[in-house]
């Protein structure tokens, strides 16, 4: 018999259960998920209407208390808006009356609305003195009454939910158990004439098995007995044609290891840059002429504590990165330079690390470090950085003694009267001098942070308290932008122990960015909560968001979006995310919720 119709036939009996099970399943979905569709139909759409009738009633009673204190354009926007809600979701409750008692109440509903809507006319009418007194006196208690029916709605048909899910409940119980008595029965079955199948093929398989384990040591000089099972007889002629035909590879693989050996050899060599392959524990397996020229080493030594002190501190951190991590470990920046007195110099070398993987089993086998020659880039780097920094320098003095001036220009006191038109063009000038100094600002704070000099004077400060100072100093550029910006500070947060001023610029950097990015007419949300490692600044806005490829590269210097042409040089991510790294916390973004970005800063309590 061929083990196709032998496993068949000890499938067969499970399969029918299955069968069953499918069928008698469906049902018994069908008949749950209509139990759950007339929950749904019957009293959730209550539940929702009841929830957005208090909801409107709430905001009506907001409305009246702006006009009581003398926002009528307000409270009118507020009635118009949810008078009609209010309505609407009134009626849907009228129209599904499903529960014993709900007409009573909904129409007790009614009659309460009516009664608000005729003293809330009245109101409306009546003048400021008056109307405070109708408030009081009428429209008040109206307003209870009416959120009151609605609370009797919500309550009555959240009760009829929960009873509702509870039939369903038991109506599931009782359908697992007769699910499950014949589950096991068709196990039963396919157990048993599973467990004779596998005993009848146990023994050829285990002898297929112990030949493959000695194919996989090495020894090809394999030959497989034939059996009863065509299938297994045919595996068995396929299994020793297999290790004819490795005996040939093996023999022609020799050679071309060798000259794969011979050609990996020639490209290190071929680099300018040193180049050091290591093994998993760090043993230096083998370097180009430019490591032995520079470097001074000997591979025959296979040791690494050949090298300069910090140099070898340098690979060694590279190399148990790659094998923690798997992956190449290329630097960012500068940071991670090692300075050495070589044969031919100084030089500044950047290690670059690389995995090595079998190329059979994909398996980390070792490491390979370049040790990139930057010290011409190094060079022109820190030529940069004193650029900006002198430029920033000279730029200071003359930006405040031309912003003092106009600023003196302006007041007729000192001036007298300005032409209107002038007065125009010296506020605008103005404006530019002091972009111009913010800018010259974030310039020398770069040349700190590139130069390592930030020093934090550290006191603790509640986040309420850095949020409000933020709030203040972005009410202006939000007002002008059409941007409302609000406040969410978590109770009981604790004090944090940071820098205020440095804190206050950098997340002042992340509002004056969410504002710049947020639509008109939105909201900024300044909110403090507690993080997974200490206490999380956000700052949420509506824009359209960072796409998840650019939101490492927006936190570095002078990078902007393409949207962004005239609102900066791109450095106020960049500061932010040093202040934060500078406190031992981290910076990053997310979506909102909803729509927009996210920016965070956590700092360690």
């Amino acid at each position: 018999m061929k083990l196709q119709t032998r496993i068949l036939l000890a499938q067969l009996p499970a399969l029918v259960v299955i069968l069953v099970l499918l069928v008698w399943g469906g049902r018994t979905v069908e008949r749950l998920g209509a139990e759950s569709q007339r929950i749904l139909a019957q009293n959730y759409r209550s539940v929702l209407a009841a929830e957005r009738m208090k909801e409107s009633i709430e905001r009506l009673d907001s409305a009246a208390l702006f006009g009581v204190a003398g926002s009528p354009e307000r409270a009118e926007a507020m009635v118009a808006e949810h008078a009609p809600a209010f309505e609407a979701e009134l009626r849907v409750q009228e129209s599904n009356v499903t529960e014993p008692g709900e007409a009573q109440i909904s129409a007790s509903l009614r009659s309460a609305w009516t009664d608000f809507q005729t003293v809330h006319a009245a109101y409306r009418a009546a003048p400021p003195d008056e109307a405070r007194q109708i408030y009081f006196d009428a429209l008040l208690p109206a307003f209870n009454r009416v959120k009151d029916e609605a609370g009797r709605v919500l309550a009555l048909n959240q009760d009829a939910m929960v009873r509702k899910s509870d039939e369903a409940a038991a109506s599931a119980v009782a359908a697992r158990r007769a699910w499950l008595v014949w589950a096991l029965a068709g196990l039963a079955g396919a157990a048993g004439l599973g467990g004779l199948l596998a005993h009848r093929l146990t023994v050829p398989l285990r002898a297929i098995s112990k030949s493959a384990e000695r194919v996989g040591d090495g020894q090809l000089d394999i030959q497989l007995p034939h059996t009863q099972v065509e299938e297994l007889d045919a595996l068995a002629d396929a299994f020793n044609k297999m290790a004819s035909r490795l005996r040939l590879y093996r023999k022609a693989s020799d050679s071309e290891l060798a000259r794969a050996r011979e050609s990996a050899q020639a490209a290190i060599e071929s680099l300018a840059d040193p180049v050091l392959v290591l093994t998993l524990r760090g043993e230096l397996r083998a370097s180009n002429g430019a490591a032995r020229r520079l470097l001074a080493i000997d591979t025959r030594t296979r040791r690494l504590d050949q090298l300069d002190p910090e140099l070898e501190l340098a690979v060694e951190r590279a190399r148990a990165a790659v094998v923690e991590i798997g992956r190449p470990v290329i630097p960012a920046d500068f940071s991670g330079v090692v300075v050495i007195d070589s044969s031919e110099g100084e030089r500044a070398l950047l290690p670059h690390a690389t995995p090595i993987n079998d190329a059979a089993t994909g398996e980390l086998v070792g490491v390979t470090v370049l040790l990139q020659d930057v010290t011409r880039l190094r060079r022109l780097d820190e030529l940069k950085g004193n650029l900006v920094q002198t430029v920033a320098h000279e730029l200071r003095t003359p930006l405040t003694s031309l912003g003092m001036a106009l600023h003196l220009a302006l007041d007729e006191r000192v001036s007298g009267p300005l032409d209107p038109k002038l007065g125009e063009l010296i506020a605008t000038a103005r404006e530019d001098v002091q972009r111009l100094r913010a800018l010259v600002e974030d310039l020398l704070d770069l040349s700190r942070i590139q130069e390592g000099r930030v020093v934090l004077r550290r006191a603790p400060v509640s986040p309420a308290s850095l949020l409000t100072f933020v709030w203040e100093a972005v009410r202006t550029p939000a007002d002008a932008a059409g941007v409302d910006v609000r406040l969410a500070v978590s109770p009981d947060l604790p004090p944090v122990s940071v820098d205020r001023p440095r804190m206050v610029v950098a997340l002042t950097n992340l509002a004056i960015n969410a504002i710049r990015h947020a639509p008109r007419d939105t909201t900024v949300w300044l909110r403090a909560v507690t993080g997974p490692e200490g206490v999380r600044f956000e700052v949420d806005d509506a824009g359209p968001g960072v796409p998840p490829a650019e939101r490492d590269r927006i936190f570095d210097p002078f990078v902007r979006g393409a949207e962004e042409e005239g609102a900066g040089v791109g450095l106020g991510l960049y500061i932010a995310r040093e202040v934060a790294f500078a406190h031992g916390g981290r910076l990053g973004v997310t979506d909102a919720d909803g729509v927009g970005a996210r920016f965070w800063m956590e700092v360690p309590r």
